[in-house]
């Protein structure tokens, strides 16, 4: 009797607090909501919380293909750093594939994508396919072109790739072995290694057509030359 009193108590509490929700017996439930459309509708935001902390701890929402022996994706919060309202957590995305797989992790305004620990904006651990990467960048090099610009000779460049095995202003293997290369920075240098470069073949292009004049103009006096010699030898007989 005082389980049934309880039970017609709770739900005069809630039909009279929360005119917006429904809870039928069978059928869709409604938060929010008296005419749910889905097995559970809810209107409004909802609000998962997580009240151990310590690290690791966090709160997720599953899917299963089948039934709870049947694991299938699922979205969670992970703690990091536990310190009450200073706490720092990571939302993480997991699908099903052979198990749980992280695929990606949100953490500090940071992405990472097969890695749970992005190191700069967007980390990705695997390949990337896509059609187009715009990369905004500053200092473009076009400096090379002033005439201000001190560009390095061949026998300097040559000098340098002995002393250190690799391009002036271009990181060693190495360095980017171990640490990365920003895209954008890269591009830039290699760009600036091309218009020296151009500006070395414009010049070499300059010197070869002064060459060639010089061997057009030597070869027309040497066939005047042997051309008089002719003549006087055909006087001479």
């Amino acid at each position: 009797m005082t389980n049934i009193l309880f039970t017609a108590l709770l739900f005069v509490s809630i039909t009279s607090t929360a005119q917006t929700n429904t809870f039928p017996g069978t059928g869709n439930v409604g938060l929010g909501t008296t005419s749910p459309i889905q097995k559970l509708d809810i209107r409004g935001n909802i609000y998962l919380r997580n009240m151990t902390n310590v690290v690791g701890a966090g709160t997720s929402i599953s899917f299963s293909s089948y039934d709870e022996t049947h694991l299938g994706p699922k979205i969670y919060s992970y703690l990091d750093y536990a310190n009450g309202s200073s706490s720092i957590s990571r939302l993480v995305l997991s699908s099903y594939s052979g198990g749980y797989q992280n695929e990606m992790t949100l953490i500090g305004g940071k992405v990472g994508i097969g890695t749970m620990t992005p190191a700069d904006k967007l980390s990705v651990n695997g390949n990337i396919r896509c059609q187009e990467v715009k990369v905004e960048t500053a200092n473009w090099p076009d400096f090379v072109f002033e005439k201000s610009y001190k560009l390095p000779s061949l026998e300097e460049t040559d000098r340098f790739i002995k002393e250190n095995g690799h391009l002036a202003d271009i990181p060693p293997a190495a360095e980017i072995e171990k640490n990365g290369q920003k895209l954008g920075e890269l591009n830039a240098r290699l760009l600036q290694k091309i218009e020296e470069l151009t500006l070395h073949l414009i010049e070499k292009d300059r010197e070869l057509k002064v060459e060639k004049t010089r061997n057009d103009r030597q070869q027309e006096q040497l066939s005047n030359v042997i051309a008089k010699v002719a003549e006087l030898e055909k006087r001479h007989r």
